[in-house]
C-alpha cells in the first residue's frame, strides 16, 4: 500500500518538471523530458488506483449483502447490477480525469526538449468524459468547463511558443482553471476547506459515499453473525474469533481506502495552492509586471489561441523568465516539496 500511496504522490506533484527547469536557469531542459519518460508509466498506473476502487468498493459489498433473508439473493443481484451500470462506467471517466494532469506533464516535457508538441486526447472526447462525470454527480458544470478550458489553453500555450514563455503562459493563463478543476474553486488560498467540485469533490464522494456505504455494509453482515456468538460456549471461542478476525481485516481494507483518499486530498490542495503562488510570482514585479488587466487580455487571446496585445505592444519581454522570478518559484517549490515529503513521512501504511 505503501509503494501505492508514494506512486500517488507522484501524479500531483505536478511541478517537478518546472523545479528541474528552473534550477537550470532556463537551460537544462533536456532533464525534463527525462523525467517524463521515466515516470510517465508509474504516474499512469498509481492515477488509476482510486478510479479502479471507486468500482471494486461496489463488489466488495456485494459480499456482504447477507443471502439467508427472504430477499438477500434479489439484493445481491439488484446490487451488482448497479455496481456494473453505475460504478463500472466512471473507472474510465475518473481516469480521463486524471490524464488532462498527466497530459500536461508529458507536454511540459516535449516542450522543455524543444520537441513538437502533439496532443492525443481529443478535446471533445475529454468533455463527453467530463460530462459523464457532471451527469454522474461527481463534478458540476463548472469543472466541465474548466477542464476544457485548462486543455485548450494549455494545447494553445504550448504549441505556439519557445520553451520559456510557453511555461510562463501555462502556468499564468491556466491557473484559473487549474483551481476550480482541483478544488472546484477558481482561487484557492491555504487553509481554504470549501469545496465545490473538481477532482478534490471525486475523492471526497468516493470517501463518504462509497466507501461509507460499503462500511455499513460490512457492519451489518457481521453483526448478523457475531450476535448469536455473543454468549458463545468453550467450543465456539474459535468460531468467534474467526469471524472477528474477518471483520477486522474487511473494516481495514476500508480505512485504507480512506486514507489514501484523504492523503490525495491533501496533494491536490497543496498542488494548487503551489500553484496558484507560482503564477503570482510569474507575473513579474517592477517594469516587467504583467497587470491584472494584461493578464486577462493575454489569456484570452491565449485561450482564443489569437495574438496577444503584450507581443502587439512591443511589451514582450514581460513573458520572458527572470531570474527573480525563478528564484521566487524555486522558494515556492522547494516548500511544496516539503509539505509532500511530511504527508509522505506521517503515512503509517
Amino acid at each position: 500500500m505503501n509503494d501505492n500511496f508514494q506512486k500517488v504522490l507522484k501524479l500531483f506533484v505536478l511541478f517537478i518538471p518546472v523545479t528541474i527547469l528552473l534550477n537550470g536557469c532556463g537551460r537544462d531542459f533536456k532533464s525534463v523530458e527525462d523525467f517524463v519518460k521515466n515516470h510517465q508509466v508509474a504516474i499512469k498506473n498509481s492515477s488509476e488506483l482510486l478510479a479502479q476502487d471507486i468500482y471494486d468498493s461496489c463488489l466488495r459489498r456485494v459480499n456482504y449483502i447477507i443471502l439467508t433473508t427472504s430477499s438477500g439473493i434479489e439484493t445481491r443481484e439488484n446490487t451488482l447490477k448497479r455496481c456494473n451500470s453505475e460504478n463500472k462506467p466512471n473507472i474510465s471517466r475518473v481516469k480521463n480525469a486524471n490524464s488532462l494532469l498527466l497530459n500536461y506533464m508529458a507536454q511540459l516535457g516535449q516542450v522543455a526538449s524543444g520537441k513538437t508538441v502533439s496532443f492525443d486526447d481529443n478535446i471533445s472526447d475529454l468533455q463527453t468524459a467530463l460530462t459523464n462525470l457532471n451527469s454522474g454527480g461527481f463534478i458540476p458544470e463548472a469543472t466541465v468547463q474548466a477542464g476544457t478550458n485548462l486543455f485548450q489553453i494549455f494545447v494553445n500555450a504550448l504549441s505556439k511558443e519557445k520553451r520559456g514563455r510557453a511555461l510562463k503562459k501555462a502556468i499564468l493563463c491556466a491557473d484559473d482553471s487549474l483551481q476550480t478543476y482541483i478544488t472546484g474553486n477558481s482561487t484557492f488560498k491555504d487553509n481554504q476547506q470549501q469545496n465545490n467540485g473538481g477532482l478534490i469533490n471525486i475523492a471526497q464522494i468516493y470517501t463518504n459515499t462509497i466507501l461509507e456505504v460499503e462500511k455499513r455494509g460490512i457492519n451489518s453482515y457481521y453483526e448478523t453473525y457475531l450476535a448469536p456468538l455473543e454468549k458463545f460456549t468453550d467450543s465456539q471461542i474459535s468460531v468467534a474469533l474467526e469471524v472477528q478476525k474477518d471483520y477486522n481485516e474487511a473494516m481495514k481494507i476500508v480505512q485504507d481506502k480512506k486514507d489514501n483518499a484523504q492523503n490525495y486530498i491533501e496533494i491536490l490542495q497543496a498542488t494548487a495552492t503551489a500553484h496558484s503562488r507560482l503564477k503570482d510570482a510569474f507575473q513579474g514585479t517592477g517594469k516587467d509586471t504583467i497587470s491584472t488587466e494584461e493578464k486577462k487580455q493575454l489569456c484570452q487571446s491565449v485561450l482564443a489561441g489569437t495574438e496577444n496585445d503584450l507581443e502587439t505592444n512591443n511589451q514582450s519581454s514581460k513573458l520572458d523568465l527572470t531570474e527573480t522570478e525563478m528564484k521566487k518559484a524555486q522558494e515556492i517549490l522547494s516548500e511544496y516539496s516539503q509539505i509532500v515529503k511530511s504527508l509522505q513521512k506521517n503515512r503509517t501504511l
